[in-house]
């Protein structure tokens, strides 16, 4: 699974300049940054909802909602995020 994991990462950045109309103007130095750092903003965000502690329930409710209130639908976000977002408790 890590290496499915491993080689989406570096196949869909691929794909995505290959399929560019103007490869050249991004250069492979610029599209490295832009990969590693969506994947380190990626990582810290996971970082910061994973490690917040019970008490802060309200606030962890609040982060996916605020962030998903710009590009999706509220129903869409309790399919992602689930009880988080307002959802059905799995239990």
């Amino acid at each position: 699974m890590q290496a499915q994991a491993l080689f989406g990462l570096v196949i869909i950045p691929l794909l995505a300049w290959s399929i560019s109309e103007n490869r050249a103007h991004l250069g492979v130095r610029r599209a490295l940054l832009i990969v590693a750092g969506t994947i380190a903003a990626q990582f810290c965000l996971a970082l910061i909802l994973l490690n917040m502690r019970s008490h802060v329930r309200p606030f962890k409710r609040w982060v996916p909602l605020c962030c998903a209130g710009a590009v999706a639908t509220e129903t869409g976000t309790r399919l992602v995020f689930g009880c988080l977002a307002g959802g059905p408790a799995p239990f």
